[in-house]
């Protein structure tokens, strides 16, 4: 059995970084709670067994949830689900979606160091793209 692991969710972010590790982002929590409050921010991570992730094994999961702080106490990260999320270097990036009540697409996007578990906003050259629900990303 597990003894911590994430709430069921649905439209959340699951990423794999470079360490090896599987971070789960955000999304919309059961249908039980107000719509206004099923937005969810918080972060998840499952470490790789010891002997790597394998075709047709089914390690122990041992899930931690992050306790992340924020930069310069900007208010993030946003509450979103249906947004798209990728791991780069030692960085989780997060863009679009849907707000906690599921009725505004988001545009700005947002950056978590993977070593120090710290938010910030992050800032763009240009103008940034419109709000977008349901967006994908790539690393290439």
């Amino acid at each position: 059995a597990v003894a911590s692991a994430p709430a069921v969710r649905s439209a959340a972010s699951l990423v794999h970084t470079d360490d090896g590790r599987l971070i789960v982002f955000g999304g919309e929590a059961a249908v039980d709670e107000p719509r206004e409050r099923r937005g969810l921010k918080d972060v998840w991570s499952l470490g790789a067994p010891p002997s790597g992730w394998a075709a047709c094994s089914c390690p122990t999961p041992s899930w931690e949830a992050w306790q992340c702080g924020a930069t310069a106490n900007e208010d993030v990260p946003t509450a979103r689900s249906n947004h798209a999320a990728a791991a780069c270097g030692g960085h989780l990036l997060v863009f679009g979606g849907w707000s906690a009540g599921g009725d505004v697409p988001l545009a700005h996007p947002e950056l978590l160091h993977l070593e120090t578990r710290c938010w910030t906003h992050c800032s763009t050259h240009n103008a940034p793209p419109p709000p977008r629900g349901n967006p994908t990303l790539a690393v290439v």
